[in-house]
């Protein structure tokens, strides 16, 4: 993790995205890595992986600590919007039990304003593997109507796999 906070560094990134797993399986870890990840010039910006659920009753808590708005969430840099997706809600583990969800119109709004979207969750959406979100092709059926959606960045496929799901590059990255 220092070493990886040294490159960036030293890369002058202008942020970086965790793709999730930031834990393995401990939450006891989870203050020392971010004592860690002060050290980047940079803000992170995070999306939860199945690991980082573990030990976890409340994810309020979770995403609280790892200062994020909300379980879904965006921000825009010039004419790019990035679009962080929580792939772990319909899953064996969630814990999102009489929760409530709102539909988001942020696709069709970048669409009109002619923005640019990246789109980052943990789980693949695409190529299809046992790795994939459950409900990934519900939610490339959803995103695949939008030509503002540029690309996807996933992680969890430790390998990591990249394909095209109709005109959207999906690249799930080594882990």
């Amino acid at each position: 993790l220092h070493e990886s906070i040294d490159y960036f560094n030293n890369q002058k990134v202008q942020f970086t995205v965790n793709l999730g797993d930031i834990l393995d399986r401990d939450q006891k870890d989870l203050d020392s890595v971010l004592i860690c990840l002060k050290h980047l010039n940079k803000k992170i910006f995070h999306t939860t992986g199945n690991h980082d659920y573990k030990g976890i009753t409340d994810n309020k808590v979770l995403y609280k600590k790892l200062k994020m708005p909300s379980e879904y969430y965006s921000f825009m840099k010039k004419n790019w919007v990035f679009v962080f997706l929580n792939t772990n809600e319909i899953a064996a583990y969630s814990n999102v039990v009489g929760t409530a969800k709102e539909q988001d119109n942020l696709l069709k709004k970048s669409e009109k304003k002619n923005r640019n979207v990246l789109i980052f969750c943990h789980h693949p959406l695409y190529p299809r593997s046992q790795f994939t979100a459950l409900n990934n092709m519900e939610i490339l059926d959803v995103i695949n109507r939008y030509n503002c959606v540029k690309a996807i960045f996933s992680g969890h496929h430790h390998s990591g796999a990249f394909g095209y799901f109709d005109h959207i590059p999906c690249n799930t990255v080594e882990g």
